[in-house]
């Protein structure tokens, strides 16, 4: 036997708070899962879809495409340049010569007041009518449904509108794509931002089936223009380089009596570009971690929950399973733990449900908590850039 009695005296009650403590949060977000409800409303308004583009030559003409032939009839397309550097100007203004449902906001001048993609996608919300405005990002590809089914959940009492935002790797441009060992690792890569998403997914999900939304992505948004009347747009979190979707988020729960729904339909998923490179993959990552320290005190409580009960319950079973005594029960516990995060991974995305991504699913959750605890304390140093 490897390990002493009082080792295991010490990490076997551990491991017996960690456990269940886990499992009531993941058997909660499913809870909160199953209790989403499919999109009802027949109204249709002016949608205004805006998207922040920045050196996007590549991205937006595919993009474009999907939106031009969009189900949705009423709709405008507001596309803000950014101060790019190559062709997206030009492109958007040959789509819009044949379309003029399309608009092209220029911004010439670094923005003073706030973070470029906030200031960018403020130009853009000033120069669109639409009564539901909805946002993407350049490098995203919804489905041609994309703007009717967001548009589905809008019951009167409905002010905020979420929805899934999964990574894909075959959209990622050829010449960035690696081959050999380089290659494979690059495919390891994707494979965990493709899992890594269907958590991110869980917690936005979940807990807005909850009633406790707090967590949305920018690439895949939705809401009225009165919402963004109301809590004076990003004036209040114009300090923060990010924040345009989760800040947004929960000023509207806090200031305003709107009601939170989250797209459940497949077409309302939107497809997005995974980071090509780790580099890319941790510098973005740091800057969405960064905005944790402007999250409430009890959000921030249930975030470290969440993820220390998951530390300690892999911690506990991975030095218990050394000891042949605690074998059996080191066993149980990594079984229910992988069988809970499998069901959350799968109810939190909608189907075609993707069993494949459940293949080696310890160790996407090994490399999921080393994301968290090594990249996610990096958020707190340093400066970022959007699209720089």
């Amino acid at each position: 036997m490897f390990q002493s009695k009082s080792m295991e005296s010490t990490l076997i009650p551990l491991l017996l708070i960690a456990l269940p403590l886990y499992l009531f949060i993941v058997v909660a977000l499913i809870a909160g899962l199953r209790r989403l409800k499919p999109g009802r409303s027949v109204e249709e308004p002016l949608v205004s879809v805006v998207v922040a583009a920045r050196n996007e030559e590549h991205a937006l003409p595919p993009l474009l495409e999907i939106l031009i032939h969009q189900t949705y009839a009423r709709l405008e397309i507001i596309i803000v340049d950014d101060r790019s550097e190559d062709a997206t100007a030009e492109i958007v203004r040959s789509y819009a010569a044949h379309d003029q449902r399309i608009t092209l906001v220029s911004i010439e001048e670094p923005a003073l007041t706030m973070p470029p993609k906030k200031f960018a996608i403020t130009q853009g919300i000033r120069a669109s009518r639409g009564e539901i405005l909805c946002f993407t990002d350049a490098d995203c590809i919804p489905t041609r449904q994309w703007v009717e089914a967001m548009v589905s959940f809008f019951d009167n009492d409905v002010g905020v509108v979420s929805g899934y935002s999964l990574y894909d790797p075959s959209l990622i441009r050829p010449a960035l794509r690696t081959r050999g060992l380089a290659g494979l690792l690059q495919k390891v890569l994707h494979a965990f931002i493709a899992y890594e998403a269907r958590k991110v997914a869980a917690l936005s999900a979940g807990f807005t089936g909850l009633g406790f939304p707090w967590l949305c992505k920018a690439s895949n948004l939705a809401y009225r223009r009165r919402v963004w009347d109301e809590v004076g747009g990003f004036e209040a979190i114009r300090d923060v380089l990010s924040g345009d979707d989760d800040l947004f988020l929960q000023r509207v729960v806090r200031l305003t009596s709107w009601n939170i729904a989250h797209a459940t339909a497949p077409a309302a998923v939107v497809h997005t570009v995974p980071a090509p490179t780790f580099s890319a993959f941790v510098s973005q990552r740091r800057r969405h971690f960064s905005v944790g320290t402007r999250y409430p005190v009890h959000i921030q409580f249930l975030i470290a929950l969440f993820h220390a009960s998951n530390l300690v319950l892999l911690l506990s079973i991975a030095i218990l399973a050394i000891g042949s005594d605690a074998l059996l029960t080191a066993g149980t516990a990594l079984a229910l733990k992988l069988g809970a995060d499998s069901l959350l991974v799968l109810f939190a995305t909608p189907p075609p449900r993707q069993i494949r991504l459940l293949t080696g699913v310890i160790f996407w959750e090994i490399l999921y908590l080393l994301y968290i605890f090594i990249i996610g304390p990096l958020g707190l140093f340093g400066k970022f850039e959007w699209k720089s």
